[in-house]
């Protein structure tokens, strides 16, 4: 944006349509989701989660269009395409398939496709010379290290005939990560008491350490911070899963 004019920034939200001739700029239409009058509990708002969800599939649906789907197997791709084929529509799931066992996440991928019975087409992400071509010269700043995957999705979409290709991507700057948290949010926070004895009883179950769970009853302390995690005198230890977000710096032995 501010080294080559005329390149705009594209926000989050937005929507750009691009053909042979034109290129337009749009805010992409939100649907706003209707905030319950009255405190409800978890499974009451997940009941609310589904059928926004289901709505803004069905519009997708109408199109009468297969749809391809970019798919992890995790839970905010597997919502999606659950959406879509509970409103008819024709899904075709994309799964790029990582070489390395600690980055390999297909079994969970072809499960949650096979409980669907929608087609997975796997499509091997190696990071071996046949990423890199001489085709991708790009001027700086361009690197993004994951376009030749993209191009083998584009291929593959193209191939099945699919026009419109969606994702799962975005639940997490939805629903978090937060900036700060404790159980000040939970005090606060519009769910039914019981529900926020069971978050409460939660945390202490979690790598957060007792007297900094304990602390962030006042807003000032969040247990969002490596500060609060229990930590561990194996070198070679892997952080547990609150811890993966958290601590930035590598580990070395």
């Amino acid at each position: 944006v501010f080294i080559y004019q005329g390149v705009d920034h594209i926000a989050a939200g937005t929507v750009v349509i691009i053909d042979a001739t034109t290129v337009q700029i749009a805010p992409l239409e939100q649907r706003k989701a209707e905030v319950p009058s009255k405190r409800v509990t978890l499974p009451e708002l997940a009941l609310l989660t589904r059928e926004a969800m289901l709505e803004a599939a069905g519009f997708l649906a109408e199109t009468g269009e297969t749809i391809g789907i970019l798919f992890s197997g995790g839970i905010d791709s597997a919502v999606v395409a659950a959406a879509l084929v509970r409103k008819g529509a024709r899904v075709i799931a994309y799964h790029l398939q990582h070489g390395h066992s600690s980055a390999d996440e297909s079994a969970c991928a072809v499960a949650a496709a096979g409980a669907l019975s929608i087609p997975l087409v796997l499509i091997p992400a190696t990071t071996e010379a046949d990423t890199l071509s001489f085709d991708w010269r790009f001027p700086h700043p361009y690197g993004h290290a994951g376009l030749r995957w993209m191009q083998s999705i584009a291929e593959h979409a193209v191939r099945d005939g699919i026009s419109l290709l969606t994702t799962g991507r975005g639940g997490d700057l939805c629903f978090g990560p937060l900036d700060s948290y404790g159980l000040a949010d939970i005090f606060s926070a519009p769910i039914a008491f019981s529900e926020k004895v069971k978050m409460c009883v939660g945390a202490v179950s979690t790598d957060w350490l007792l007297p900094d769970i304990v602390k962030s009853c006042g807003r000032s302390h969040s247990l969002i911070s490596a500060s609060s995690l229990a930590g561990t005198s194996d070198p070679f230890a892997v952080p547990p899963f609150l811890c993966q977000d958290l601590l930035r710096t590598p580990r070395t032995p």
